[in-house]
């Protein structure tokens, strides 16, 4: 098949284009746009970290609420209401400590690219557990405190999960500048 059973005009646009020359330079200089740099993401916890870094299991079992030292209390008050939008979910259902934390980690990580101020963790209410403990729930409030990244974290309102989901507001550079 010939170019022109395809492009009838061919040979009208091959006459169009011939005389075209590149533009004249006029001094502007276009730069090359580089791609954003990095976020560093220093959320891996070492591998030392103990799952109850501060407190025996029952205090963190039955904590409610945490917020780091230097952070205004109306930003734990607000996370409390629901008033922050979660932007993504992890659900830990099923899932065993290691994979929960590993999980975790790469779920925070993430999140932080994304720039997600506030984030929803399902843990459940540990109702099926051996012990018909809050394991995870436990575990992960452990873990999320001994974490740079997080700033607060409170059980989700009741009409969000209530003590089975836990609110995290991560530090994200324009929540601090509000």
């Amino acid at each position: 098949m010939s170019d022109q059973n395809i492009f009838p005009d061919w040979q009208s646009f091959l006459a169009d284009v011939d005389n075209i020359a590149p533009l004249a330079e006029n001094g502007r200089h276009f730069y090359k746009k580089f791609p954003p740099k990095p976020v560093p993401l220093f959320l891996d916890l070492p591998e030392n970290a103990s799952d109850a870094p501060w407190a025996d299991i029952v205090t963190l079992e039955h904590m409610t609420a945490y917020i780091k030292s230097g952070y205004s209390a109306k930003l734990l008050k607000n996370l409390r209401k629901g008033r922050y939008r979660c932007n993504s979910e992890l659900d830990l259902h099923g899932y065993n400590r290691h994979d929960a934390r590993e999980a975790l980690c790469q779920f925070l990580k993430e999140a932080l690219f994304y720039k997600d101020e506030c984030v929803c963790i399902v843990v459940g209410k540990g109702l099926r557990s051996k012990e018909n403990l809050p394991v995870l729930q436990t575990l992960t409030k452990s873990w999320l405190i001994q974490a740079e990244e997080v700033i607060a974290f409170s059980e989700a309102p009741l009409n969000k999960g209530g003590s089975g989901a836990i609110f995290v507001l991560l530090k994200i550079k324009a929540l601090l500048h509000k």
